[in-house]
C-alpha cells in the first residue's frame, strides 16, 4: 500500500463518516422539529 492509496482510504472513510452523521442528524431533526412522518413501509 503506497502513500496515495492510504491518503485516499483515509479521506474516503472520513467522508463516509461525515455523510452518516449528517443523514442521522437531519433525520432526527426532521422527525422532531420539521414534522417528517414515517413512511408507510415502517411496521
Amino acid at each position: 500500500m503506497n502513500a496515495q492509496s492510504k491518503w485516499y482510504q483515509t479521506n474516503r472513510l472520513g467522508g463516509l463518516r461525515r455523510f452518516a452523521i449528517a443523514i442521522t442528524v437531519l433525520n432526527l431533526l426532521g422527525h422532531t422539529v420539521l414534522g417528517f412522518e414515517q413512511s408507510w413501509a415502517q411496521p
